[in-house]
């Protein structure tokens, strides 16, 4: 299982944007911003330069994002992923038990 901080990250750069990044996985903004954060210092680095419009990724964000989604290809194999957390999906699972 590909760990959730990675899962959010490419996410985020995906939308540009941590809102839309926490309403496409289901979870709340101040989620999104912590699991950037715990990335930022388990790795200590800066993932993003924020400018008025949108999120921009650092040279050290950027391998950061090339590692997670290799990471996610091998575990999920494919490029097009959709981003959803794997309970996520066991719940879905579940449900149509």
């Amino acid at each position: 299982m590909i760990d959730q901080k990675l899962t959010t990250l490419i996410a985020v750069n995906k939308f540009k944007n941590f809102s839309k990044a926490a309403n496409h996985l289901g979870l709340t903004q101040p989620a999104v911003s912590t699991h950037i954060k715990l990335l930022e210092e388990e790795y200590k680095i800066k993932i993003f330069n924020k400018n008025e419009k949108e999120l921009i990724l650092t040279n050290e964000g950027l391998i950061l994002l090339k590692y997670a989604k290799r990471i996610d290809f091998l575990i999920y194999g494919t490029k097009d992923h959709k981003f959803i957390y794997p309970f996520k999906l066991l719940a879905n699972c579940f449900l149509c038990l």
